[in-house]
């Protein structure tokens, strides 16, 4: 009786991973082209475990895009793909995904998939996949690590990691490693690595395996997401931030970003108050510096009926 195989879900969104070199050398984004190459190099020289167990559905965005154009229409078409899943006809879901917006794209699944039964795996590449030689042949030497991303991901699955939304990626330094992608980092700037506070070093990269960390849920919100609206303001703290510069206007919630020690500006006291339990008032803050604390935002999102969410803060 032949073996029923694995079936595994790839949806394509763009990115450096799904991309090819146009006539003027740079890369665009083709998807249709490249996920044919990273599946069929899997299943015929990767020389992964599971080659021969495998089997993939290809989905795809109705335009694939460069992940630095994601904007959150998109995300609310990604949505819709998984909406029309059957989940219990596949072992798990791969979503293809340039590494520009990895981290953002990464956070957003994990609370709209929250529950999910099924692991999902993110995967980019730091560079596009090889090119044809003269025979149409594909081949992998371009230093990518698409290749040892994408294996990775099927075997994880195979292998019965726990449900959850993750990302795969290979550093530069060849550490093989694993973020649960509601903690996934940006990557910085002048550089190709990723990290997070949950990082997972896969040590067998011959056959990836790792437990995993289940959801701490089952509230599976994704079928009752709507239409996607980009109607909150996220900031990122620095130095000279002007809340009276701000369009409040439209928005339905605040997230506020705070430095690493989980601080953030609330201006300078008046000299003669700086003793008091009153520190933190409005009405003590110096007049130039009122504009670049907090505590402006607060009042001006009071009077809107609008929430302000810090994050990340324990």
């Amino acid at each position: 009786m032949k073996q029923r195989k694995e079936k595994i879900c790839v949806i394509l969104t763009g990115g450096t991973i799904c991309s090819v070199k146009g006539a003027d050398g740079k890369n665009r984004s083709n998807a249709a082209l490249t996920s044919p190459h990273l599946t069929e190099y899997y299943q015929k020289e990767s020389g992964s475990p599971y080659m021969d167990e495998v089997e993939f559905d290809i989905k795809a965005l109705k335009c694939d895009l460069l992940s630095e154009n994601m904007t959150v229409s998109v995300w609310g078409e990604m949505l819709d793909i998984f909406k029309a899943l059957d989940l219990d006809e596949y072992r798990g879901v791969i979503v293809l995904h340039g590494t520009d917006t990895l981290a953002y794209t990464s956070a957003f699944l994990s609370v709209a998939l929250a529950g999910i039964k099924i692991p999902v795996c993110m995967v980019s590449a730091q560079y596009k996949l090889g090119e044809k030689d003269a025979n149409g042949v594909w081949h992998p030497d371009s230093g990518s690590n698409g290749y040892a991303n994408f294996r990775a991901a099927v075997e994880l699955i195979v292998n019965g990691i726990a449900p959850n939304v993750y990302a795969v990626y290979r550093n530069e330094m060849g550490e093989l490693l694993l973020h649960l992608g509601a903690s996934l980092l940006q990557c910085p700037n002048a550089s190709n690595d990723f990290h997070s506070r949950d990082e997972m070093r896969i040590l067998d990269e011959a056959n990836a395996r790792l437990d995993g960390v289940a959801f701490e849920t089952e509230a599976c919100l994704y079928k009752k997401v709507g239409q996607m609206e980009n109607d909150v303001l996220l900031l990122t703290p620095h130095t000279g931030l002007k809340y009276s510069a701000l369009e409040l206007d439209g928005y339905r919630a605040v997230i506020h970003g705070t430095y690493h020690s989980e601080s953030v500006c609330i201006g300078r006291p008046k000299e003669e108050y700086r003793r008091s339990e009153d520190i933190y008032t409005l009405s003590m803050i110096r007049e130039e510096d009122r504009p670049f604390s907090i505590l402006y935002l607060l009042k001006e999102c009071e009077k809107r009926g609008v929430p302000v969410f810090l994050a990340p803060c324990d």
